[in-house]
């Protein structure tokens, strides 16, 4: 009983692991902003353009990981994290990139005239990044997506449609497979 005690003790002590990016941190575990319940880290990548570090990306799961399939259909609650590598990208810029992953060659455009409007109001969410900006992605299906830039909130973005959208950039099938995997690793 002594050494549990003990053993207990010890293991108070020690740190929590985490993550760092570009300087910043990316905690082992969150509380979700939409969802009560704690998330842990399950993967996390880099995504590169010109051969250099634009942004990192982490993924935050709840205990039970959902499959892939359940993650890209907007069934289960996570957050995505980016974190900018890239040094002073205007806003313009900032758009242009999300603008070009959404209308990426695996997109439907029955879909995507369809949210369209959703894609439009993350665009006018966006801001100018510099190395170390945060921008967090925290989705709960029955509340929709909460969007943050360096924890601070912009804005919510409702519709499962657009949600998934959003989601598959990273976990879906035009997401780059090699970060889709880095990403999920935790989820097999």
């Amino acid at each position: 009983m002594l050494r549990c005690l003990c053993l207990g003790l010890l293991l108070i002590g020690l740190p929590v692991q985490a993550l760092e990016m570009a300087g910043t941190t990316i905690p082992d575990s969150v509380a979700s902003d939409s969802a009560a319940r704690r998330l842990t880290l399950a993967g996390d990548s880099m995504t590169h353009r010109r051969y250099m570090p634009f942004y990192g990306v982490a993924l935050h799961l709840a205990q039970q990981r959902p499959q892939r399939a359940v993650l890209v259909q907007g069934l289960a609650a996570c957050r995505i994290t980016l974190v900018w590598f890239a040094s002073n990208l205007s806003a313009d810029d900032v758009r242009a990139y999300f603008t070009e992953r959404f209308d990426s060659p695996g997109a439907d455009p029955e879909v995507l005239t369809r949210i369209q409007p959703r894609v439009e109001q993350l665009l006018s969410l966006l801001t100018p990044v510099e190395r170390g900006t945060t921008m967090t992605f925290d989705y709960d299906p029955d509340r929709g997506m909460l969007f943050s830039v360096d924890g601070v909130p912009k804005g919510a973005l409702a519709g499962v449609e657009f949600n998934r959208r959003l989601l598959g950039l990273w976990l879906g099938d035009d997401a780059d497979p090699e970060s889709r995997e880095a990403l999920l690793a935790e989820t097999r």
